[in-house]
Formats: structure tokens, C-alpha cells, sequence
């Protein structure tokens, strides 16, 4: 069982976008697919319309908060056969910020709440805020595995650099996680100074052969499928984000 945080300190990268639409496809080709919402803005959450804010609701934050409680098998919502979300509302999860950095309290209660539930699934998937945070560092604490997503230009790359050194403070809470890969997005097929960027970016470096081969292509669509509760992988598969994010959990089932 795989445990993958999707991650980068940068905004607007495509996390929340990669993590729902890589676990869909996962999902479709037979695996038991857990998708973990850890972002503030609940991103993930709204793309697949589930409402957290009903009377009554309960979401993540609840399982963390009060384990003995809340079990995540009370708030998870099925999707499909294959895939799960644990749903998380954001005015929850800013409220209870301060509180779950202390002692790393929220490590060690997300810790609990995977634990609990790892064991009915082959991937879990967890989408992290565009921060160096607490939610971050929760999402790397518990993982198996990180997938850097990022931009082919020069701001995603500093950021990317700094998130690295970040990565290694994680590793003293978890010593075992590994970068599974960076993975370009937003990218632009045929643009030669941009696929000249991409191939020369960690020429030499260590990171190199860590870079995913699938690239995802900027794609409107992509975005278009979220209004409709959805991912592309299910709801538009002729589309190049759907072709390419199933070329992506190919090559994610070949590397785990």
C-alpha cells in the first residue's frame, strides 16, 4: 500500500488537480483508491460536489480532532466502486491551524486517522495546501511517497528548490519518504524553448531521473470537468488531460 502526498509550497501548480484526476484513473484500472482532502481551500472536496456544509456534516478535521469519535469510515464518501474522498471544509480546517501545529499534534493524529483506515486500500492520495505549513508537513509526516507537481518555468522552480529543503525537515519525522517523482504540468506541446527547459532543467542532478516521463498539456478542459463534479479521467477521456493523466498512472503502477 502506497501512501502518496501530492505537494509544492507554489499555488496554482495543479495538486489539487493532479491528485483527483491520478487517483481517478488509478481507481479505474481496478485499485482501491483513497483520496485525502488536507487543503485549506478544500479544493479537492468541491470538484467532486460534496457538500461539508450541511447541519451536521462531519469531515476530516472531525476525525482528527476527535479519533475516538469520528472514524474516517463515517465521513468517507464513495465516488465509485474503486475510489473514496475524505472530505475536509475549510473554515474547519483554518480554525484548528494553530492548535495542530503544537507539539506536532496534527502528525500524530493524521497518523491515527490513516491507520485506521490504510488497510482497505491499494493507493492513498493526499492533496496538501501551496504552503510550507502544518497541513504540508501533516501530508509528508504520514506519507509513503511525494509527487512534486510544478510549472515548466522559473518561479516553480525556485519554489520547487526551496520545497526540496523542506522535504528533508519532513524526513526527520519520517525518514522513509521518498520522492516518487517531479511531474511537469500546464505544459505546451510543440513549444520548443519550453520542452528544451523541461529536458535540461535537472540535467546532471540528482532529481533527473525522478522526473516524470508523462507530462500533462494545459488543458481548459481539465477545469471544466471539476464544475461538473467530476474528473476529466471519467467524464471527458477523449480529452489531453484525461489521455495524459492515465499515461501518468501507468507510469505511477510501473515505478510502485
Amino acid at each position: 500500500m502506497k501512501i502518496i502526498c501530492i505537494a509544492n509550497s507554489k499555488g496554482g501548480t495543479g495538486k489539487s488537480t493532479t491528485t483527483a484526476n491520478l487517483g481517478s484513473a488509478i481507481a479505474n484500472m481496478g485499485k482501491k483508491v483513497l483520496i485525502v482532502d488536507l487543503d485549506e481551500q478544500q479544493s479537492l472536496t468541491d470538484k467532486f460536489n460534496i457538500d461539508v456544509f450541511e447541519d451536521d456534516s462531519t469531515c476530516l478535521m472531525d476525525c482528527i480532532l476527535m479519533p475516538q469519535r469520528i472514524s474516517p469510515d463515517d465521513i468517507k464518501i464513495e465516488i465509485t466502486e474503486f475510489l473514496d474522498v475524505l472530505p475536509v471544509n475549510g473554515d474547519k480546517i483554518r480554525r484548528y491551524k494553530e492548535s495542530l501545529t503544537k507539539d506536532n499534534f496534527g502528525v500524530k493524529q493524521l497518523k491515527k486517522v490513516v491507520d485506521q483506515i490504510s488497510d482497505n486500500y491499494d493507493y492513498i492520495f493526499i492533496d496538501t495546501p501551496g504552503s510550507k505549513e502544518i497541513y504540508t508537513l501533516m501530508g509528508l509526516s504520514v506519507a509513503t511517497d511525494v509527487i512534486i507537481p510544478m510549472r515548466p518555468n522559473d518561479d516553480d522552480m525556485k519554489s520547487t528548490e526551496r520545497f526540496l529543503d523542506f522535504i528533508e525537515m519532513a524526513k526527520q519525522i519520517n525518514p522513509s519518504l521518498n520522492i516518487s517523482g517531479i511531474l511537469f504540468t500546464m505544459t505546451r506541446k510543440g513549444n520548443p524553448n519550453q520542452e528544451k527547459y523541461m529536458k535540461e532543467l535537472f540535467q546532471g542532478d540528482d532529481l533527473e531521473k525522478t522526473v516524470f516521463k508523462t507530462k500533462i498539456r494545459n488543458n481548459i478542459r481539465i477545469g471544466m470537468a471539476g464544475d461538473k463534479g467530476n474528473t476529466s479521467v471519467n467524464i471527458d477521456r477523449s480529452s489531453n488531460g484525461a489521455k495524459d493523466y492515465n499515461e501518468l498512472a501507468k507510469e505511477v503502477l510501473r515505478w510502485h
